[in-house]
């Protein structure tokens, strides 16, 4: 009998996209660097693959759909219960078992009020070193045009309170305005969870053909690293980027959070403070402007 490889076991990973970005990724990148023999078998959505991108060895696709009430919420999936969490886990070690001996099984803690403890994976824990697959950069070259690129994120949540309202009006003003020739606007974001421009007047990332060897968040990471600025309210995008090394507009009622305690390499960011998520998008406009005409 031949002996199976170690391999140590990644998720799956059920909850939102900074959530898996920010605070388990990490732990997750720091974990691998301390067994460097190990085969790394992640289990997460196939548009986060590059999350972990070449920190992986093999990627299994976490395919639960968002319907019937399904949403992520922290670590969690609001709707899927302990039950149905189990026996999607329980298939999961089965087929890797197949082929390779778990020595170690990492995945976050969904139970009762964990699901949202920010500090399950202490930051001291933490690695905050990045690897996607090469193969996006190829692919949003023939997308590109050679101006500076805006990243616009219009993040959007059915029945969500923190949604706001004004991204149709601001795809206007930028339409209409000198800013829509200078820089190129690109919408980064998932269909169905974000505003998309009914006109097509901006590049969206979900009409970037996906192959087997890039994924969404693959190709976000790189529109990202290549930006001159980030535009929308605060949510995992704008946040991303300031990891990423991009400056930053945001608005939103968290203002430490989304400057400092996420900002950890104290990237530039303007932060407009909105309570309520209503900020009038002239204000976001004329903020713009005096960004990024300088």
């Amino acid at each position: 009998m031949v002996d199976k490889p170690d391999a140590i076991l990644i998720g799956p990973c059920y909850g939102e996209l900074f959530w898996e970005f920010f605070r388990f990724a990490p732990y997750v990148f720091k974990k691998i660097k301390a067994n460097p023999k190990c085969k790394i078998i992640v289990c997460t959505r196939r548009d986060r693959y590059d999350i972990y991108g070449n920190h992986a060895d093999e990627f299994i696709p976490l395919n639960v759909k968002m319907v019937g009430g399904l949403f992520p919420d922290c670590f969690r999936m609001t709707g899927l219960t302990p039950e149905m969490q189990e026996l999607i886990e329980n298939e999961l070690i089965e087929n890797v078992s197949e082929d390779y001996e778990i020595i170690e099984h990492i995945k976050p803690d969904t139970s009762n009020n964990q699901f949202c403890n920010k500090d399950q994976f202490p930051i001291r824990q933490r690695s905050f070193f990045y690897m996607p697959q090469h193969n996006n950069r190829n692919i949003i070259e023939p997308y590109l045009d050679g101006r500076k690129i805006v990243v616009l994120a219009p993040r959007y949540r059915a029945n969500f309170q923190r949604n706001w309202p004004y991204w149709d009006e601001l795809y206007d003003m930028i339409w209409l305005s000198p800013l829509y020739s200078k820089y190129q606007f690109v919408i980064c974001g998932k269909t169905g969870e974000i505003v998309e421009d009914e006109m097509n007047r901006y590049l969206d990332i979900n009409y970037i053909p996906q192959e087997n060897n890039t994924s969404l968040f693959g190709v976000t990471m790189e529109i990202l690293k290549r930006a001159f600025y980030t535009i929308g309210s605060q949510s995992a995008i704008p946040n991303i980027s300031l990891i990423l090394g991009t400056p930053v507009l945001q608005w939103g009622n968290q203002k430490d959070l989304h400057t400092k305690t996420y900002n950890i390499y104290d990237t530039k960011v303007e932060f407009i403070e909105d309570s309520d998520f209503n900020v009038k998008s002239e204000i976001v406009f004329n903020q713009m402007i005096d960004l990024l005409e300088v």
